[in-house]
């Protein structure tokens, strides 16, 4: 088979060919938008993002996978490492270990020339070995471009996923955003978050984790480690059944302390425990690290639970427009 000089259109062909080999149906979806326009070809414009909304199997995310890559090993490859794709999106699917394990690979052999941004892999049938194959694509010495993993939606993760994944972001520098929410992690999980933010050379500025167990014990690691971490930005703990209890206020001062204005250390700027019932209990020891002088707080989000005098106190929902209305011009 001739090579094309189209990128694209070696990329289509390359998933075509795979398909057939693996006995694949070709997904429609990754189909309809490799195929791009003789006009855009010409102009050298190649296809940025990638969504696929439903039902991507195993075996199409393997062909896609080495469609982009074009192994020089592998047979009937054509071209190289395709490189204008710079975001995929996989939602709603049942990827299992080996899909998993192909996009890991894309992160890893990808390298310089395929510089993914942006991977979401949502409800996407990510486990445990899928987080051992991400860990290790984003340890330090590999991946060095992406900027953004969500990974919501994906309760075969749980808390040994988690540690898993902690194993190659504890060394990651560039990384920005790590969004894991409804994933099943429990208390446990807090430690190896906390790996993550300790690390001195994070990038990391968004930490989202919505939706899972960490409760007061995983709350208490995770604010220890961002006693030592000047990157971190926004983090998003809302409904992970952080209440009252003794262990859950002891872990909601060691987050007072960590946005109290006295901290010189923290960069954090926005902070969501909505869904939590702190009560009166825990919004009480948040309260005296959050008065007007506080400037650096923007975002601060607490449930309606709590009674009323404290949500006042603790609740900022983040600046407005932050222009100033003009006045009326004077009539002269």
């Amino acid at each position: 088979m001739a090579e094309v000089s189209d990128p694209t259109a070696n990329v289509l062909r390359n998933f075509k060919c795979m398909c057939r080999l693996l006995n694949e149906d070709i997904n429609q979806e990754i189909l309809s938008q490799l195929s791009i326009s003789d006009e855009d070809a010409k102009k050298g414009k190649g296809v940025s993002e990638i969504v696929v909304e439903a039902d991507l199997t195993p075996g199409n995310a393997r062909a896609l996978a080495a469609a982009l890559l074009a192994p020089p090993g592998m047979s009937k490859m054509l071209g190289d490492v395709y490189t204008a794709l710079k975001t995929l999106k996989i939602w709603r699917s049942n990827l299992g270990a080996s899909g998993v394990s192909a996009i890991a690979e894309l992160l890893r052999l990808g390298g310089a020339d395929l510089q993914l941004a942006l991977l979401e892999l949502v409800d996407a049938g990510v486990e445990i070995d899928g987080a051992v194959a991400l860990g290790r694509s984003l340890a330090t010495g590999m991946n060095v471009s992406l900027r953004i993993l969500r990974l919501d939606y994906n309760p075969g993760i749980g808390s040994e996923g988690i540690a898993a994944l902690s194993r190659g972001l504890r060394t990651n520098r560039s990384l920005e955003e790590l969004h894991a929410c409804f994933c099943s992690l429990g208390p446990e999980a807090g430690v190896f978050l906390a790996d993550i933010l300790e690390f001195s050379q994070s990038s990391l500025r968004v930490l989202n984790v919505q939706g899972n167990r960490l409760e007061g014990v995983g709350l208490n690691d995770v604010a220890h480690g961002l006693m030592e971490n000047s990157a971190l930005l926004e983090l998003n703990v809302a409904d992970n059944a952080i209440g009252n209890s003794e262990l859950d206020v002891v872990a909601l001062r060691v987050l007072a302390q960590v946005i109290s204005s006295g901290n010189p250390i923290s960069a954090l700027t926005s902070v969501d425990l909505q869904h939590n019932r702190i009560g009166f209990e825990g919004g009480s020891v948040l309260v005296p690290c959050l008065q007007a002088n506080n400037k650096r707080i923007k975002t601060f989000l607490v449930d309606f639970s709590i009674p009323a005098e404290i949500f006042t106190a603790l609740h900022r929902t983040g600046d407005k427009s932050g222009k100033k209305k003009k006045g009326k011009k004077k009539k002269k």
